[in-house]
């Protein structure tokens, strides 16, 4: 059974910062205790500072690959309809909710989600399936 995590994006316009689709995600912190691994789902959420989704769930991912740097690879899976920040609130659960209400205090731009909270986000949502 797959875990299920949400990563942060901002402004992937800076060099070495990542744009959702490109496949790969690389934190800039290692001390996560908890760390998607080969099979899990992940839950993208871009911030404001994201010109092409900003505020907005535009996809998800199935992580592929982890390797030794941590470096996740994953095949970006994109929503017919982005999701949005209000709409993301609403879904998720208290911990998620201040977590992501948060991130300008909380430097935690990767977290695990609660299984019922990815369902309820994902309630309704068509994926493109490539």
């Amino acid at each position: 059974m797959p875990n299920y995590f949400c990563i942060v994006l901002g402004d992937p316009t800076p060099e070495g910062k990542n744009q959702v689709e490109q496949g790969w995600y690389k934190p800039a912190n290692h001390g996560y205790r908890d760390y998607p691994e080969p099979g899990d789902l992940i839950l993208f959420y871009c911030t404001s500072n994201y010109k092409e989704h900003p505020q907005q769930v535009p996809g998800i991912g199935i992580v592929v690959e982890k390797n030794e740097k941590r470096k996740l690879t994953y095949t970006y899976l994109p929503l017919q309809t982005p999701l949005l920040r209000d709409e993301l609130l609403q879904r998720v659960g208290p911990d998620e909710q201040h977590r992501l209400e948060n991130l300008h205090i909380v430097q935690n731009f990767l977290f695990p989600l609660d299984r019922a909270s990815f369902a309820r986000v994902m309630d309704g949502q068509t994926i493109e399936w490539p």
